[in-house]
């Protein structure tokens, strides 16, 4: 499940799975994400994949804060998910960050 926090006035949107190996239920991203003009960092540590069918899921929720004036950042992404981010060009779109801390920085 997603969970989110508020840290100095930015979302923090994390993945914590139910049990270890669960699905990361990227259609949940979307709800768990501002609904209006906010910052945001999810934190993708534990994500170990992100799919082709998982693109759709994360562009639409982005898209979504994106359109009322909201900024979306990634941050700790594993080296694989990390060059799959950017081999699908979804940096170009959500900058990725090493820490949570720099993401947030950045958004503030």
């Amino acid at each position: 499940m997603w969970q989110a926090e508020t840290c100095d006035g930015v979302q923090i949107v994390t993945w914590r799975p139910a049990t270890s190996g669960a699905e990361v239920r990227w259609d949940e991203l979307s709800a768990a994400l501002p609904s209006r003009a906010a910052a945001a960092v999810v934190d993708i540590s534990a994500i170990r994949l992100i799919t082709s069918e998982s693109l759709a899921a994360i562009v639409g929720a982005v898209r979504r804060v994106q359109l009322v004036g909201g900024r979306v950042a990634f941050a700790r992404p594993t080296p694989l998910v990390g060059q799959i981010v950017r081999s699908m060009r979804l940096d170009r779109m959500v900058p990725l960050y090493d820490t949570v801390e720099a993401a947030v920085a950045t958004l503030r």
